[in-house]
């Protein structure tokens, strides 16, 4: 069909045009992963500007290579081009924001997306076809053995979900009930202890306990140095801190199938004090779901075999464990915070 047929056959051309950037969404992503990944944005001069040649020389990378990487970006408004004098390059407010040590740790999320997602993704078809994760095909083992092989990327996919979790732990910290001083709180899988922190901050008085794999505990100290939680390193399918009047699963049932949520919500039953509550901070699918969270439900079939859940999913996982949903709190962000308790 030529150009010019397009209206002829009644097809919108603002659809064709939306349907065509979205086809070409690859080209961004990659780019952008690529340039963390080989730590451009760490390379140019802080303020003024850096040329090609000498990136490409500090970096070990062909120059003509480079300038068409940089020309790309640059189209995007990330990194900005000297019309004069053509090859030399300077930051822009986007390219600040794939540095290493700019706040919100965009640079990880980046690297993470050409280390650990990229691939994957690129078997989209494989789990539509096996509603297995194509993580596995891929690289020959599950996503966490996979972590727990190469250490660099399982502290690239921390340092990720840090990042994801700052974005989240200050609505949490606004709109979670508040907290008596003395309360215990276990924050299960909290990484580097950005949702815990918050917490504590909001609620003085509060014990705070941050429990994850050992390798992951020991780098979140930075993160939690003012308030002085306990860290404690563990396997939350073998058990968790006991005596904690709330645990809380940020981002941690949606890595897993039923059953495995079954395990670690009964590990925490077990564990918590008479009265003690769960509290799990997830997305919600069903009809009308925000478009991350739908994208993240794929992302779950494909990475770790888990899944997004519906209101109603998550209340049938509740009760296999013997709990009851006691709230559901919308957060201002496309997830929800759901308060959950013994059931009898």
């Amino acid at each position: 069909m030529k150009p010019g047929q397009l209206e002829s056959v009644g097809v919108d051309a603002a659809s064709r045009a939306r349907l065509e950037q979205l086809l070409n969404g690859f080209w961004f992503s990659q780019t952008l992963s690529t340039a963390a990944c080989l730590g451009l944005p760490d390379a140019l001069v802080e303020d003024g500007w850096s040329s090609d040649a000498e990136l490409a020389r500090s970096l070990a990378l062909n120059p003509d290579a480079l300038r068409r990487l940089m020309r790309a970006l640059a189209t995007i408004g990330v990194f900005e081009e000297d019309l004069e004098r053509p090859g030399w390059w300077r930051h822009t407010p986007d390219s600040r924001l794939l540095c290493s040590d700019a706040a919100g740790d965009l640079a990880a999320r980046a690297r993470a997306l050409g280390e650990l997602a990229w691939r994957p993704w690129g078997e989209l078809k494989t789990s539509v076809q096996t509603g297995r994760p194509a993580f596995e095909s891929v690289f020959g083992r599950s996503f966490f053995a996979q972590l727990q092989a190469e250490p660099a990327m399982a502290q690239t996919f921390a340092r990720t979900m840090a990042s994801f979790t700052q974005a989240t732990a200050r609505a949490v910290a606004d709109h979670a009930p508040k907290l008596p001083a003395g309360h215990r709180v276990v924050d299960v899988g909290g990484s580097h202890g950005s949702m815990l922190a918050a917490l504590m901050r909001a609620n003085p008085g509060v014990e705070g306990v941050l429990f994850d794999r050992p390798e992951i505990i020991g780098q979140a100290k930075p993160e939690l140095e003012d308030l002085s939680p306990q860290l404690e390193g563990g396997d939350f399918f073998e058990s968790v801190p006991a005596g904690a009047d709330v645990y809380l699963l940020s981002w941690i049932l949606h890595d897993w199938d039923d059953a495995q949520c079954a395990v670690i919500l009964d590990k925490c039953v077990q564990a918590m004090k008479p009265g003690g509550q769960i509290w799990v901070v997830e997305m919600v699918v069903g009809p009308g779901a925000p478009l991350p969270a739908a994208y993240f439900d794929l992302e779950m079939l494909i990475q770790t075999g888990g899944r997004e859940r519906s209101l109603r999913a998550f209340e049938r996982i509740f009760a296999d464990a013997g709990l009851h949903l006691e709230r559901s709190v919308e957060l201002p962000l496309p997830q929800r915070l759901l308060i959950a308790s013994r059931a009898d």
